[in-house]
């Protein structure tokens, strides 16, 4: 089993290679989220909701499944 930390970590990586070079602005308005927080996801420092899962998967053309294959 994953820690908090671990599992954080790994969700992070997912979505910068997800992102590829869509900058955190780009994917903060295509998403409706805030730019800070997606700055924190990127960086490890927050546990998204689903919700939030699903507004990201939109906003970058994949399936929510995909950003949580860890």
């Amino acid at each position: 089993m994953l820690s908090k930390e671990r599992l954080l970590e790994k969700f992070s990586n997912k979505l910068k290679e997800e992102m590829g070079n869509m900058s955190q602005e780009l994917l903060a308005r295509n998403s409706g989220l805030n730019v800070g927080y997606i700055g924190k996801l990127e960086r490890g420092e927050a546990c998204p909701s689903i919700y939030a899962v699903y507004k990201i998967a939109l906003a970058l053309k994949v399936k929510p499944s995909e950003l949580m294959e860890l």
